[in-house]
């Protein structure tokens, strides 16, 4: 698989950990509870009866069954990160730091396009000044007065527009390389889990979790019994 095919898959099975976690996170889903009605306790002749009360998942799940698949799917997920990070390791380009200084790009870019929209403005708010003054008879006596509110831009705003397109084209640069190498590197590693092809196409993990957890194709018992046979 490529790499962009190998951060879906990280995804996916960070998604089918978290999964496996919630289930056995459900008190409900890890005990069984059962009212043992003691009727031969007040009439000896009638029989004493037990009835199921659990609340469990309709999956209903052997919780160690649940416990093998979290440490099987852990270990994939180590199994792929290692292959990433042999990968990279291999590309002329460092990727984690492209992007990452590609982000802070992207990030200022914003900040760039706000200054270069700003315009130097004066508005004029008619009476809203107040003063006072004295009359000829010695009395203070108020007065209105118009306030201009003049804004100034502090920079030079040609600089920054070049700045802009500077910036933007060496992030538009950046992010095809980044894209590139996506699509072109290739992670050498296979999947250990039982895990169907169809389950691998535009969204990993809802194909995914649907065949693990239900629906479609192998069960998280069925994977299991699987990794158990090898």
């Amino acid at each position: 698989m490529n790499l962009k095919e190998a951060f879906q898959m990280q995804k996916t099975l960070s998604r089918l950990l978290e999964e496996a976690a919630a289930y056995l996170d459900d008190t409900d889903n890890i005990m069984t509870v059962t009212e043992k009605h003691l009727c031969s306790k007040v009439v000896p002749e009638q029989k004493d009866e037990e009835y199921d009360c659990s609340e469990k998942s309709y999956m209903a799940y052997n919780p160690m069954t649940v416990l093998r698949a979290w440490h099987a799917l852990m270990e994939e997920k180590e199994r792929l990160g290692s292959a990433i990070t042999a990968a990279k390791a291999a590309m002329p380009l460092n990727f984690d730091t492209a992007a990452e200084e590609n982000k802070a790009r992207r990030r200022f870019l914003r900040t760039l396009v706000h200054m270069a929209e700003q315009r130097s403005e004066s508005k004029l708010r008619r009476s809203m000044g107040k003063g006072y003054v004295f009359n000829k008879e010695g009395n203070q006596t108020p007065y209105r007065y118009d306030i201009e509110i003049v804004r100034t831009i502090d920079y030079d705003r040609t600089a920054v527009r070049r700045m802009q397109d500077a910036l933007g084209k060496t992030a538009a640069d950046t992010s095809r390389a980044l894209d590139d190498a996506l699509v072109s590197t290739q992670v050498d590693y296979t999947l250990q889990l039982p895990i169907s092809a169809d389950t691998r196409g535009e969204d990993p993990a809802a194909r995914l979790l649907a065949s693990i957890f239900g629906n479609n194709g192998s069960t998280l018992a069925e994977i299991i019994e699987a990794l158990e046979a090898k």
